[in-house]
């Protein structure tokens, strides 16, 4: 989980410094056109829409482990009592 909210971070850090370069870079050329400012908006809007769901599935994952986690030592429990049971 490390790993996938490090690469998270990275992501969000290059498409920042993407974003913060794009108006110098527009301003060289002629100007945005319409299309362009529209595309923008719509980009920003699916990003801030795939950050919650990354958001969402990361809480998702948290959940999965920790109940993964909890039958795991319940697992190990019952098979230390049938263990018991039988050397007895």
């Amino acid at each position: 989980m490390a790993s996938l909210d490090a690469a998270l971070n990275r992501l969000a850090i290059a498409i920042d410094a993407l974003e913060a370069r794009l108006p110098g870079a527009l301003s060289a050329t002629k100007g945005p056109g319409k299309e362009v400012i529209e595309e923008i908006a719509r980009l920003k809007t699916e990003r801030e829409a795939m950050q919650e769901e990354i958001e969402r599935l990361g809480a998702e994952v948290r959940a999965l482990d920790d109940l993964h986690d909890d039958i795991s030592v319940k697992l190990d429990n019952a098979i230390r009592e049938v263990q018991l049971v039988i050397a007895e």
